[in-house]
């Protein structure tokens, strides 16, 4: 029993020891792992490494610590004996001085957590107060806020609200815990270091205060004060900035200034200062995580293929790292996703989505994990995954708050999705009129631009033409002329539409060619596809027929599989091109293709049937009978099947020649 081992450790160990031995093992107690000079400095007796070797060896509870270099440690048991008699026969204050003295000790050699714990002991509460002060800005940046928290409970509160910097940290450990709490006392610690005009306090408050309103989740619309605070104070003394204040500054500056201010003239300025900080050589943090969200979110707004390309690279190195607080890394994951989405990657972010899911299931950010399944679902329905689309619209609706506004405006696209995979098409309108209320609500503005943009296709697709009019122009009153460039094609592409609508077909025809012009930008053009799918037939059609950028509007029908309005469109880049009136003459990607095998006749005879029986389901037992009628059944089958191998391969797809049901097809989609 503990009783029983305690009377051991008197009886055997301690009691027949010199006083200066029992003296060493009573202060060195007080450190859970010691090294020698640790031992020699809290006890005065030079011979500690003599003494306590000798207990190693004779294997007295003392083990050698291979981590505090060379040092030793008592097993837990021995090291509560030591403690208890320590305080059995020291006063409170000699006891305190101990233990003052063992934790400077500790903090000497770097180890603060083990210092708090003897200052707490002590009582020394402006011991605790330097450590909270030194450390805890490094400790919350790694995702220790809880140890911030912790550190601070025991000092009093009178205390903390002395001292700003205290008020600070106390704070900041409430974020992730009480959000709406957490701004409430960032507001009233901004007024401190703003009436002693502390430039660095002033900084990092605007920098939580951006960053607790993504903890809210609600609007965004707060940002309007930080912003200027932001761009005003790094205007003003440089001296008080240094470069890791610096990073998280502009950083904050961006992502506000991106969602509430996009028309900002400092966006460009934050982006090119972030860039080279992004890729200095420092230790991954969540504030290098957080840096790269924002630039990858900048290069999305800015359409930035090659910039956002290498950020999006680091970005998923900074997050194999350990060090990245819970939040940094769920919005980082988020942002990877929905790069891929915007980018049209859809089958490359479904995994990334559902992996910002499980972080976000994981760390308990309800908010983020609204977000991420939203993106999921949107990037299943897009990647034509609808049966794993279907499924993800349960779990999802059953966490949404709709008193988060920024969170179910994201559901709300989601639920878009899910109405159109079931071609519901009058209840995705409702959900439509819906979502803009939401991301209204948000103050998101390039949300609000972009769902006003999404109602205008819409309200065309119903012929809504004053409707879709209407709702276009307040799109473009959000967009304004900073650097959004996503909409750059889609906008002047329903501008044009309208126009024709109304038969101004001269005043259209500008429209039309900058709509093409912008979507030389691979990323621009996306915005298009995503929104107007609809309308891409008409527009790439009308385009190839005024020759409009042709090798552009070319390469658009190729990229998105655009199936012509009209199968009579004569020049249209099919990837596979049949003539068979007279000889038979086929084009593959705009090359006439010549066949210099003679084992490629049955190949272009199956052609051949399958265009003479009509193109469209034609039984294969039919055509195995005209081109094999003297064979057996099962060999006709065979001979057919390595003839329909071959013919695929000869047109360069799988999907050109389709069979289903025992029927085969061409596809129109990609065969003209």
């Amino acid at each position: 029993s503990r009783e029983a081992l305690f009377r051991y450790f008197a009886g055997e160990v301690f009691a027949e020891a010199p006083e200066a031995k029992r003296e060493l093992l009573l202060r060195v107690a007080l450190i859970p792992q010691f090294s020698l000079s640790m031992a020699v400095q809290i006890s005065g007796n030079e011979q500690a490494d003599l003494i306590l070797g000798d207990l190693h060896r004779r294997q007295y509870f003392t083990y050698r610590n291979v981590e505090v270099e060379p040092g030793y440690q008592f097993h837990d048991l021995f090291r509560e004996f030591l403690l208890a008699r320590l305080v059995e026969t020291r006063t409170k204050n000699g006891l305190q001085t101990l233990q003052r003295n063992a934790a400077q000790l500790l903090e000497d050699a770097d180890q603060p957590e083990a210092a708090v714990e003897l200052y707490r002991s002590a009582q020394a509460w402006e011991s605790i107060t330097k450590l909270v002060l030194k450390h805890a800005e490094e400790m919350v940046d790694h995702g220790r806020w809880q140890t911030v928290n912790d550190w601070l409970a025991d000092i009093p509160l009178d205390a903390i609200e002395k001292e700003p910097w205290l008020a600070y940290w106390r704070a900041v450990g409430q974020i992730p815990i009480d959000p709406t709490k957490a701004q409430g006392l960032l507001e009233q610690t901004y007024e401190h270091f703003e009436k002693v005009a502390d430039v660095r306090g002033q900084i990092l408050l605007a920098c939580s205060s951006i960053e607790v309103t993504f903890y809210i989740a609600n609007t965004f619309h707060p940002f309007d004060r930080w912003i200027p605070v932001l761009v005003n104070l790094l205007a003003a003394d440089a001296s008080a900035i240094d470069a890791g204040l610096e990073r998280r500054a502009w950083a904050s500056f961006l992502i506000a200034a991106l969602i509430r201010q996009p028309q900002h003239d400092l966006i460009t300025t934050a982006k090119d200062r972030l860039v080279p900080l992004l890729f200095a050589d420092v230790p991954p943090s969540s504030q290098l995580v957080n840096i790269a969200a924002a630039l990858l979110e900048y290069c999305h707004f800015a359409c930035d293929v090659e910039l956002g390309a290498i950020v999006q690279v680091r970005l998923q190195k900074l997050l194999e790292a350990e060090d990245v607080a819970p939040f940094a890394r769920v919005w980082g994951s988020i942002w990877m996703g929905a790069w891929r989405f915007f980018n049209a990657d859809f089958d490359a972010g479904v995994p990334i989505s559902e992996h910002a899911i499980e972080l976000a299931y994981r760390y308990r950010i309800r908010t983020l994990e609204v977000v991420a399944r939203s993106i999921h679902l949107i990037l299943c329905y897009y990647a034509g995954q609808f049966a794993k689309a279907r499924a993800a619209i349960e779990p999802l609706q059953a966490i949404v708050d709709p008193g988060k506004a920024y969170p179910t405006a994201w559901y709300l696209s989601a639920r878009g999705a899910f109405h159109a995979i079931n071609e519901d098409w009058q209840a995705n309108a409702a959900s439509n009129v819906e979502e803009q209320r939401f991301w209204d609500a948000s103050g998101f503005v390039m949300g609000q631009a972009v769902q006003r943009v999404i109602g205008a296709a819409m309200k065309l697709a119903f012929g809504q033409v004053d409707d879709a009019k209407a709702s276009l122009t307040s799109a473009c009153n959000f967009l304004g002329h900073g650097v959004t460039r996503y909409c750059d094609a889609i906008v002047p592409a329903l501008e044009w539409k309208l126009l024709m609508a109304a038969n101004a077909h001269a005043e259209a025809q500008p429209h039309l060619e900058q709509a093409i012009v912008a979507a030389k930008n691979p990323k621009v053009v996306v915005g298009l596809y995503l929104w107007a799918q609809h309308l891409l037939p008409e527009i790439l059609g009308t385009a190839m027929r005024q020759g409009i950028e042709l090798a552009t509007t070319k390469a658009l029908i190729r990229r998105f599989a655009v199936k012509p309005s009209s199968q009579n469109e004569a020049n249209w880049p099919w990837p596979v091109k049949i003539c068979a009136l007279g000889e038979l003459e086929i084009e593959i990607d705009e090359q006439r293709y010549q066949s210099k095998r003679k084992s490629q006749y049955k190949v272009l005879e199956l052609l051949k049937v399958l265009i003479a029986q009509g193109v469209k389901d034609v039984n294969v037992d039919l055509i195995a009978e005209i081109l094999w009628p003297d064979a057996e059944g099962d060999a006709a089958v065979g001979n057919l099947r390595t003839a329909l191998h071959r013919l695929r391969q000869m047109l360069g797809d799988e999907v050109t020649v389709l069979l289903q049901d025992g029927k085969l097809s061409l596809n129109r989609i990609t065969v003209g």
